[in-house]
């Protein structure tokens, strides 16, 4: 398999998690506390984008670290 492959069914999954835990919160939250029709469907969004932010912030440090590294690596080998 290619890695462009690889990196779309990983990143499907991770949305497809993303969004199964806020299912799952949502459902619990409206279980326990009841309410009208919109309120678990904006919930969901909220909780769903709160995710994606922060799966947008740890991919964003972690290629931060990694070309901070790659960066050392590179000038080490040519010194």
């Amino acid at each position: 398999m290619r890695n462009r492959a690889k990196h779309e069914i990983l990143t499907g999954l991770q949305y497809l998690i993303i969004g199964m835990i806020a299912e799952i919160a949502v459902a619990l939250w409206v279980r326990r506390e009841g309410g009208d029709a919109l309120r678990p469907v904006i919930a969901w969004f909220l909780i769903a984008s709160a995710l994606s932010l922060l799966r947008l912030g740890v991919i964003v440090a972690v290629g931060a670290l990694r070309r901070d590294q790659w960066q050392t690596i590179s000038r080490r080998n040519w010194i």
